[in-house]
């Protein structure tokens, strides 16, 4: 009697398992087969939604469907109630295309660490339904969603792609299925994941690469640290540290001061500077330049990479006993002639000793000569005289003949300027009384040839005239047949004819 019980107890808890895809005709398809959920069912067939042979000796998609609830679907025989389930899906899947990190990155082309979503609608997909999105990934199925999966009324889910090896795949389906019937699913066309990182770490010095097991100075010097930074790896803040690697007793140990806060780009750039007090690791002890980028996000770890390994070679102790030196020899020529005949050479010798022993010879030498040239030439010597000499009256005779040089030197000048001017000015003046006479006489030539011109007209029209001394001028016209029709007058009158 009272496993009678218990079994009524658990085939109705096994009764209230309702189904969560439906079929075509709405009815619920049978998630797990028992006697009431799947009455009449054959043994071979399969509970859930999928395409599989069916009555009508074909392949198609149907399920069993749920009889709890009471008759639903049809009968067919060998098979139990059944019912097609074709429309059961995601009308529409909808990947949200990453932000492009490379000049070369797809819609569906990502880095790990990029976010990953996805958008969905369905259809004869009950609300009670999860589901799960998955893709074969390096490391075999890398499912993304966790748990129980997302809830198939979401819409829509997203996630950040792991950095992890695994998670790199080349051009697989992403699959969105239900997890009570993983026949009904949706594929994203197929996508690409790259792997973001840290790539082609360079060390210079100066122009020189640095190649494995290669020596640099540390003295204050800059070395240059250049890397690409490659998907989500050009995205966040830097740190660069020059560090052993863990040999010669110097393990861990940070060479100068790390370089932080530098905002990441794709190609980047640092001087990183090896101090002269850095002391530490030498004998051979291997150091990397390492360089780290955190990205945004909690828990996320910051994307590495690391150079070569090279060393650091000790800087030059700088010597710590001075010795002073100084060899100064100023030697002026000034040279001026005035014409004069000379000759004064005083000769100053200044020898002047200190502790230790520091002490100068001093020797103008002052030469005066038909182009009055003087010479001075000190030449420190050091000497261990400790008697200094100074003969003043030759120094003053030295400045005096410079200074009465130089005189005559600006008054000589001066003179010539002065002179330079009057003769220019001599010239200009009859220069222009030259060109003045020219333009007079070719005035009067012009005149001459005008009065030649009256003189020719007057003989030629027989007309003769007088200047008065005012303005007026008197003409008298001589007709030649009129004259001597007068004197034939005259001549007649005389006779008495």
């Amino acid at each position: 009697m009272l496993s009678v019980k218990i079994l009524t107890m658990i085939n109705l808890m096994i009764g209230y398992v309702v189904g969560t895809v439906q079929s075509d005709n709405g009815c619920a398809c049978v998630v797990t087969k028992t006697a009431i959920t799947a009455p009449n069912s054959s043994v071979s067939v399969a509970a859930g939604c999928s395409s599989k042979v069916d009555w009508n000796n074909g392949t198609s998609k149907w399920c069993l469907v749920d009889q709890t609830s009471g008759p639903c679907g049809t009968l067919h025989a060998g098979f139990g109630y059944a019912d097609a389930c074709i429309n059961a899906g995601f009308p529409s899947l909808l990947l949200t295309a990453p932000v492009n990190l490379e000049w070369d990155q797809s819609g569906y082309t990502f880095y790990t660490g990029q976010t990953l979503v996805l958008n969905w609608t369905t259809r004869d997909i009950n609300s009670d339904e999860w589901l799960r999105l998955s893709y074969v990934g390096a490391g075999g199925v890398r499912t993304l969603t966790t748990g129980s999966g997302v809830n198939s009324t979401a819409g829509t889910f997203g996630l950040r792609l792991s950095d992890s090896a695994n998670s790199l795949a080349t051009n697989v389906p992403l699959t969105l299925a239900t997890v009570t019937n993983p026949s009904v699913y949706g594929l994203i066309p197929n996508i690409t994941i790259l792997q973001s990182k840290i790539t082609a770490v360079s060390i210079y010095d100066g122009n020189r690469t640095i190649t494995t097991g290669a020596s640099i100075t540390s003295d204050d010097r800059n070395m240059t640290i250049v890397w690409r930074g490659l998907g989500e790896a050009q995205i966040g803040l830097t740190t660069v540290t020059v560090r052993s690697s863990g040999g010669g007793g110097g393990g861990g140990t940070t060479v100068g001061t790390a370089v932080t806060g530098i905002v990441a780009q794709g190609n980047m750039s640092v001087n990183y500077v090896l101090p002269r007090t850095f002391t530490g690791g030498f004998g051979g002890t291997a150091y990397t330049a390492q360089i780290s980028v955190q990205g945004t996000g909690t828990g996320v770890a910051p994307y590495t990479g690391s150079s070569v390994s090279f060393v650091i070679a000790l800087a030059p102790t700088p010597s710590r006993t001075a010795t002073p030196s100084s060899s100064v020899t100023p030697t002026p020529t000034p040279s001026l002639s005035t014409g004069a005949t000379a000759s004064n050479t005083p000769t100053v010798s200044i020898t002047a000793s200190t502790t230790p022993s520091l002490s100068s010879s001093l020797t103008p030498t002052i030469s005066t000569t038909p182009s009055l040239t003087s010479t001075v030439s000190i030449t420190p010597t050091p000497s261990q005289t400790p008697a200094a000499s100074l003969d003043l009256a030759a120094v003053a005779a030295a400045a005096t003949a410079a200074a009465n040089a130089n005189t005559a030197s600006i008054v000589g000048g001066i003179v010539g300027t002065v002179a330079a001017i009057i003769i220019g000015f001599v010239v200009r003046r009859v220069y222009e009384r030259r060109q003045i006479h020219a333009r007079r006489l070719r005035k009067l030539e012009t005149s001459k040839g005008t009065a030649n011109t009256v003189q020719k007209m007057r003989a030629l029209y027989g007309v003769s005239g007088e200047e008065n001394s005012g303005t007026t001028v008197m003409y008298q016209v001589s007709m030649p047949q009129a004259q001597e029709n007068m004197r034939q007058y005259a001549s007649r009158r005389g006779r008495g004819v």
